[in-house]
């Protein structure tokens, strides 16, 4: 509930906000259920469902692009059941993210540095020399798991780990994400720079410098009635591209996973930094739509920064010398 209630809390006062972040547990009844799903799938609005891990048995929800866990299951195997409720569409890129409970990554690290992750049993801790930290609880972790989340703490491959730690066969089973050509890199796989975890700056980095010209390129930012006129043109834009695609996702997610991630709010915030699409390629470069629809969206920046361009220099006509 309190996550919920952290959502409807983004929001605007009033009763939309209620279909924009929904519940699913235990007390929400059979009807509310089916307004949830009914509103998941149709209404572009609806992007969240807090939910228990009765979300999702018995169904085949094609549409969920990312699962978020708060904290970790029981073990490895509910682990994955409950990431799987994403990404069933084979088409659509999808992510499983897991938030570990402080209290259990240290005490992983603890039995890292003692050296005691691998080997003992399940629920059993061995007994260690050095005194635990006295006050802090402890949650009872299984092997697997610890194994699972130590490769995440040591910067190995997770995908790899799981593949070892539920048998899983294949050739490139215990490859890393880079060396078996996934698609989609586990957190420890990603680049640095782009890590969720994140990752430690590698030994020898060396941070580029940016030029004064560059950085002293402020965008402009737009005033609020550009920014609301702006948003609904590329709302506008993505209900349009997304009619003349033929694929699974469009014809299954709403419109608004068009804007699947940050991307509109980068695109507002940065909007007269765009005039060039090379600026535009490089900050929309893992944009999924960037090959088909950059050349069109770029269009419809330069002419929106037209118009706001031409509203300003309307007001403000420039000083003519002599």
């Amino acid at each position: 509930m309190r996550v919920a209630l952290y959502g409807w809390n983004q929001h605007e006062i009033g009763p939309a906000r209620l279909e924009k972040v929904r519940l699913w547990n235990s007390m929400t009844s059979p009807t509310y259920n089916e307004r949830t799903l009914d509103l998941f799938h149709h209404n572009p609005e609806t992007r969240v469902i807090v939910a228990s891990v009765a979300f999702g048995l018995g169904m085949n929800i094609r549409i969920i692009t990312d699962s978020i866990n708060l904290g970790i299951p029981d073990t490895v195997e509910a682990l994955v059941q409950q990431n799987g409720r994403a990404g069933r569409d084979l088409e659509m890129d999808a992510h499983g993210w897991t938030y570990i409970e402080s209290a259990v990554v240290l005490s992983v690290q603890e039995d890292l540095d003692e050296g005691a992750v691998v080997g003992f049993e399940d629920g059993v801790l061995p007994k260690k020399k050095k005194a635990r930290s006295k006050g802090r609880s402890r949650r009872v972790v299984e092997a697997k798991m610890k194994r699972f989340i130590a490769a995440h703490l040591q910067g190995r491959c997770i995908v790899a780990e799981l593949n070892v730690i539920l048998g899983n066969p294949g050739v490139d089973a215990r490859l890393s994400c880079e060396a078996a050509g996934r698609r989609l890199p586990c957190s420890s796989c990603q680049p640095f720079w782009n890590n969720p975890a994140p990752a430690p700056m590698p030994q020898g980095y060396v941070v580029p410098v940016t030029p004064p010209s560059a950085s002293s390129r402020t965008p402009r930012p737009l005033t609020k009635k550009q920014r609301a006129h702006a948003h609904a043109h590329f709302t506008y834009f993505a209900e349009k591209r997304t009619l003349v695609k033929d694929t699974a996702r469009s014809r299954y997610a709403p419109t608004a996973e068009f804007w699947a991630g940050t991307e509109l709010d980068l695109i507002l915030d940065n909007m007269h930094l765009l005039n060039v699409k090379e600026g535009l390629n490089a900050m929309l470069s893992k944009w999924q739509y960037l090959a088909d629809d950059g050349n069109m969206l770029h269009l419809l920046i330069n002419g929106l920064n037209a118009q706001y361009d031409a509203l300003i220099y309307k007001r403000r006509p420039p000083k003519l010398d002599g």
